[in-house]
């Protein structure tokens, strides 16, 4: 591995795992299991070990993560906040992230201080917000409710009232006004 030009690349990130699951062992082996640290280290290894295995694209993606001190999840956070609108089911995130539906969880809680479904619907919501705060002439709640990934107007107008204590068309007639 001496002269393999990737071998930095990768052993640095051997070793932030490794530091990684070493502080995570306080937490108990439940944990490391949840998040598959065990995993992760063993592919490192066999990138190191194996050079046909890697991909221009993946290892191009590892070396951008440590430059930008980025991981997998905030790389997942990315893909959410721009897909809002789309359907943003655990099977879709765990297939994206490649985490366990169990990690996703713990990722979540312990990241967002809440779980995948409730961060994606707080997310949503607060588009929303934006947006019938700042509409286009032609926008109306339903085609917000819709553009911010909720199917059914009425599942949107509860939620909304909800969390923001004003009803959606009310906030999009006041901003109108304004």
């Amino acid at each position: 591995m001496p002269e393999d030009p990737d071998a930095p690349s990768l052993l640095a990130a051997l070793h932030q795992t490794m530091a990684m699951a070493g502080q995570l062992c306080g937490y108990g082996r439940g944990l490391l299991d949840a998040l598959q640290i065990d995993d992760q280290i063993h592919r490192l290894m066999a990138a190191m070990l194996l050079p046909d295995l890697r991909e221009e694209k993946s290892l191009d993606r590892l070396r951008h993560r440590q430059r930008q001190g980025r991981d997998a999840f905030d790389e997942l956070i990315d893909y959410i906040k721009q897909n809002l609108g789309s359907p943003l089911t655990l099977s879709i995130l765990e297939s994206r992230s490649h985490y366990s539906r169990r990690a996703l969880q713990y990722a979540f809680a312990e990241r967002m201080g809440c779980g995948a479904t409730q961060w994606i619907k707080n997310q949503r919501l607060d588009l929303a917000r934006r947006r019938l705060e700042n509409p286009s002439p032609s926008d109306t709640v339903g085609s917000i409710a819709t553009e911010c990934g909720y199917r059914s107007l009425g599942l949107f107008s509860v939620d909304f009232q909800q969390r923001f204590h004003v009803k959606p068309s009310q906030l999009l007639r006041e901003s109108r006004q304004a």
